[in-house]
């Protein structure tokens, strides 16, 4: 809500247990500010064209999964090299 809807909402006497003097000067809600914060988006990183397979990997691991492998892992590593990419 806007500080003019509350300060119109006391007013009317629609609230109770705060006053105009609570609300009067400048009003700052910590919340209502980080709310409407934004960020910039993550900078492009161009690959270098010469680049050599195992040069450049990229490791997620995944787990604990309640349904067990064949071999009895519960846990999952995906390694994917950035220069071998199937289009």
């Amino acid at each position: 809500m806007n500080i003019d809807y509350i300060r119109k909402t006391v007013r009317q006497g629609a609230i109770s247990g705060i006053s105009e003097e609570h609300l009067g000067g400048e009003f700052l809600c910590e919340g209502c500010a980080l709310g409407k914060l934004s960020k910039l988006p993550h900078p492009t990183v161009k690959n270098k064209p010469s680049m050599s397979v195992g040069e450049t990997l990229h490791a997620d691991i995944s787990g604990h999964i309640p349904t067990k492998s064949i071999g009895g892992a519960s846990y999952m590593l995906l390694i994917k090299d950035k220069a071998f990419t199937i289009v």
